[in-house]
Order: C-alpha cells, then structure tokens, then sequence
C-alpha cells in the first residue's frame, strides 16, 4: 500500500448522474462528520463500479469537461499535466478522483443543487479547521479547491466559495501558487459583483491581493486593484459596501490564529476586519512591524475621505446592525482550547486520591471481561481474566467508553503513530494520573521542622497501619500496567517506563529482572553461562546482562552512575559473570566497563584470571 493511498472508497457509474449525485452525498456526510480525514490526510477515494468494469478513475472519466478538469489541475504547485498521460492503475500515487468527480457532476444540471452543497460541505470543514496541515491529499496537493474552481467557472455566482476555501491560517511555505484560481477568474472575467464578493468573502489577505498582484513582496500588479477600481467607478462603491454589511451579516471573520494555551477567553472586540478588507483593496508589499509605512498607506486618499476612515465609517455602521462579534476563532482552535484547558484540570488533580483510577476503570470495564480485570487491578484475584486478554484497539475504546481517559491518552499521543504501538511508547506519560494517584503517600501527615540555622526540613509521616495500604497501592499499579500489556499485545514497552519501575532503591516497586519477567516475552535460555558447566543463564537475567553490555556500548547513551550500579547489582553477584569472554563483540565501550571492574578488583583486593582478561580486553 502506498503512503497517500485512501481507505474510504466511494464506488459509483461515472456515467450514470444519479450514482454520482448519491456519492457526492456520501463525500458530504465525511465532510460534515470530519470523517473525510484520517491523521490529517484526506482519505476519500471515488472509484468506477459499473456492470463491464472495477477501477480508479480517470481523467477521461470528466466526459465533456475533461478540458475544464485540465484547466483546475493545471494551476496547483506542481501542475497538472503529469496526470494526464498515463494511466492511473491500483499501485499508482494519483489522487485526484474527487476532481474527476466534480468535472463529471457538473455536466448534469439537475444534480446542481447537490455539487454545491458538497461545495459549501468543503468550505465548511476547511474553517472549521482553519489550518493547511488538516487538508492534505498527499505531499504536494489539498484537497478541494479544483472543484471549487471547477463550480465557480461553471456559475460565477459561486466564486464566493472558492474566496472562503483560503483561510487565514495558510501554510504559505508548502502550499504554494493557489493564488492564480481567484486569479484567472478575475483576469477572464473582471471586476463584476460575483468577484468582488468572492474577495469580501476571503478572509485570507495574501489571496485577496493576489487577485491583482503574483509577488507578495512587491508592489507591482497584474491585474488593476479592486480600489482602483472603486475609484474609477464611484458608482459601484455603495453597491460595494452592502456586500461588506451583507457578509457580516451572514458570518464573522474567521481569525488567523488565537492563543489556544490562554486560559481567559480574548476579547475580539479590538480587532477591526473592515480596515483589513480596505488595506487589501490596494497592492502593498508585506508591512511587518513597519507601522509608519502602514500609517501612511492607510491615510491614503479614497473617496471622500481616506482609507482608514472609510473602513472605520463602514465598520461603526456594521456593529450598529450586527449584534454578534465581527471575527471568531475556528472551531479547531477552540477545541484546542477547549483540550488545554481540560489537560490543565487533569493535571491539578494528577496527585488526587482515587482521581487517576476513577478515570481509569471505565476503558477496563469496557475491555473483555472487564469486571474481572478490574477485580484483578484492585485485589490480585481473577488472574484468568487478565491471561485471557489479547490485544484490544484502545484508542477507540477509550473515545467510546472513557473521554476522560480517551483525552489523556489524545495528549500524548504523536499523529504519525495513532495506534496501539503509539499508546505503548508513550504508556508512562499516558499512566501518569493513575501513577499520581496509587504511589502517591495519601495517608501520611506532613512535619515542619525549623533547625536553629534557619533550614526547614518537611518530612512525611506515615503511620505504620498505612503502610500496608501504600504497598497494596503500589501493587494494584504494577496490576494496571499488566493489563495494559496484555491489552497492547505484549508489546515491548519502552525504556522510559522500565525505569520508572525498576530505578530507585527505596522507590522502585521491581528489580529489573522482575521486569524482564513480567513484561517481556523471554526467549528459551540462552547459550550464556555462568559457570564453567556451561549451565544457561536464566532467561531473566541473560535479559539483564545483555541491557549492560547495550548501555555500555551504545554510542548515543552517557554512562551515568545508575549504570555502574546496575553492574554491581548484577555482575558483582557472580564472579563467572565478570568475564569478559562473555562479552558479545569488541566494542570501545567494554574498555570502560573493563576500567570500572579493574577499578573494583583492586579496590577489593581481588586477581585472578579474570582480571588478567580484563588487561588484553
């Protein structure tokens, strides 16, 4: 399977109008659900299903605006013509059926009303996420504006859509050269009504001035500016300013971006849209934080006033018709408000009694058998019920059962790996709140000791009734992480969460090859021994010696003293185990660990041919 190819299929007769008007209520109902998305790449593939054949569309399949479907493609970054002289086949990395799809529809007038709610369906979900990484189709293109474009040059009176397909929020690095769709229409077409609401409808600037102008860091134009324009048609001007009412009327501007780490909500009401719809009627390159050049553009003469105070004019009369804000954030930026601020309140409680495992049981209850997994977290009982669990999908299963756990596991999870394998490498962050919970001392009492010196010593006092129920917290953690295990197939979990249980003399609830035993699927004992009978090491603890000699010879680690403790833990307890003939291969790392034992043999006084091997290591 390639890396863009889609997962949802819609299959239809590209030739029969009622199939292509059921598909495009279909691609509607993706939109409107935010379904047509997966990790942030669209995931929609229309495809051929008629009674002679099953394939992926082709650009022939536009019928009679095949030449209308090349005029769309041709204007993306890369171009279209690549697309048109070979066939696109199962392995091929095209994707472009939901242009083809558009070109096709639009040659059936009856199923209008249908291509432009899909249409409107399109612009809806691009604000909602106000964000170009949300509309990728693959690594050069996004999804939608070619059918945008495709409806606007079929019917004028729909360009307005296309003006609100470019959000503020563009990434104008990568997704580059979208400004020539507005473009062309305005060059064939000019400056009538249908183009001037298709540029009060855009709330993107750059896309605004690119209308008239290629080069944003340029004065120069290509085509005359819509103030110059207004100028020389001062007749149009009232007839343009009710345009301006009229779409504020029917919706607010959508903000570039807000603070979504803010725990306030901002107030909207210092913005001013209207100045920044005038500022665009004129070409300008970028203002940066140069305000003396924008003070001066803005004092510009323009009708009977200047710039600047037109637009203020405009926006006073506006606020006294409209009793909503005139700009609003998307939907997207509040829900990552929305997001922070619940992690913020999940976070204060992360050290609360019961908090994290009140979040917790729900996704366990939710698993097979989940009665009994909770029995066995909380009690040690129904062991059964934990070896009879294979790998359950736990993403979904939190978002169907859990939101509370679902959103903790959602903070820590990276988009690329959205996936059981992503909940286990991040498994120590995700099991942060119940970590807080079932190790935190709960039970004990705080003491302040001030010393004649000035030094406070605070000290935890536990009493010794309450140290049994630490332990048995402890141990329904361990029993917390043995469900997860099993609920992520047994995979391998990561360093960081080995550490957290094993590192720590007084704190750690496992000696490391515990560990090994309990969350890994140890091999048959190794040829390793440990004496000169050739006996095999322990799976265990073959496990263990192996982790020394990876620490010690891998590139990217600092040695730390842990690490030589680790090997006194270990090697120090069996002198057959400090010969170097079991070291797998000559590495320079085993030249420190040989330094460090040489270190300790003659700190105790200690030779023997061991220690001779450790000279010609």
């Amino acid at each position: 399977m390639n890396q863009f190819d889609k997962n949802k299929i819609i299959t239809l007769d590209i030739q029969d109008p009622q199939q292509i008007n059921a598909a495009l209520i279909q691609y509607q109902t993706l939109l409107n659900t935010d379904q047509a998305f997966n990790n942030q790449q669209f995931d929609v593939e229309f495809t051929l299903n008629s009674s002679n054949e099953q394939r992926r569309l082709q650009p022939s399949d536009a019928g009679q605006n095949l030449g209308l479907l090349k005029s769309a493609l041709d204007k993306g970054q890369e171009g279209g013509s690549h697309y048109y002289d070979h066939e696109i086949t199962d392995t091929t990395e095209t994707y472009i059926s939901e242009v083809i799809l558009f070109a096709a529809a639009l040659q059936y007038p009856e199923i209008k009303d249908t291509i432009v709610d899909t249409a409107k369906a399109i612009v809806a979900y691009t604000r909602r996420m106000n964000d170009t990484s949300e509309m990728w189709i693959d690594d050069m293109r996004v999804f939608g504006v070619e059918a945008l474009y495709m409806l606007a040059s079929s019917d004028l009176q729909y360009t307005y859509l296309l003006g609100q397909f470019f959000i503020p929020y563009w990434d104008d690095e990568h997704a580059t050269q979208y400004e020539s769709y507005l473009a062309s229409l305005l060059t064939k077409h000019g400056w009538q009504p249908t183009l001037i609401k298709a540029f009060i409808w855009c709330d993107n600037p750059t896309f605004r001035t690119g209308m008239f102008k290629d080069d944003p860091y340029s004065d120069a134009v290509t085509y005359q500016p819509l103030g110059e324009y207004l100028k020389e048609n001062p007749d149009q001007y009232d007839s343009f300013k009710q345009m301006v009412i009229e779409r504020f009327q029917a919706k607010p501007v959508l903000l570039s971006s807000i603070d979504t780490t803010e725990e306030e909500d901002e107030d909207f009401s210092h913005h001013h849209p209207v100045l920044w719809l005038y500022q665009s009627l004129f070409s300008h390159s970028d203002f940066y934080d140069e305000d003396e050049t924008l003070d001066a553009f803005v004092q510009q003469a323009f009708m009977a006033s200047t710039l600047e105070d037109e637009a203020y004019d405009l926006e006073a009369h506006i606020r006294s018709q409209v009793t909503d804000t005139l700009v609003i954030a998307s939907e997207n930026a509040l829900k990552e408000r929305a997001e922070y601020l619940a992690y913020l309140a999940r976070d204060e409680r992360q050290y609360e009694l019961n908090f994290g495992t009140q979040i917790l049981k729900p996704l366990i209850l939710a698993m097979p058998q989940g009665e009994q997994l909770w029995c066995y977290i909380e009690n040690g009982e129904d062991r059964c019920a934990l070896d009879a669990l294979e790998e359950v999908e736990l993403i979904p299963l939190a978002k169907a059962h859990a939101p509370e756990m679902s959103a903790q596991i959602e903070d820590h999870l990276c988009s690329f790996e959205y996936n059981n394998q992503g909940v286990t490498e991040e498994l120590n962050s995700i099991l942060d709140l119940v970590r807080g919970d079932l190790l935190t001392d709960h039970f004990g009492e705080e003491s302040t000791i001030e010393h004649e010196n000035g030094l406070i010593t605070t000290l935890t006092v536990t009493a010794d009734n309450d140290k049994g129920r630490l332990e048995a917290r402890r141990q329904q953690y361990l029993r917390v992480i043995d469900v997860f295990y099993h609920a992520l197939g047994k995979r391998e979990l990561r360093k960081y969460m080995m550490e957290s249980l094993t590192e720590g003399d007084e704190e750690s609830l496992l000696s490391r090859q515990d560990y090994y035993r309990r969350y890994s699927q140890l091999p048959a004992p190794e040829a390793t021994t440990s004496d000169a009978d050739n006996e095999p090491l322990e799976p265990a603890l073959s496990r263990d010696v192996q982790s020394i000699f990876s620490s010690f010879t891998d590139n990217d680690e600092m040695l730390y003293s842990k690490h030589f403790k680790h090997v006194d833990k270990v090697l120090r307890t069996s002198r057959e185990l400090c010969r170097p003939t079991h070291w797998p291969e000559p590495h320079m790392g085993f030249m420190a660990l040989a330094s460090y034992q040489l270190h300790h043999d003659f700190n105790e006084n200690l030779g023997d041919d061991i220690t001779e091997h450790y000279f010609t290591t």
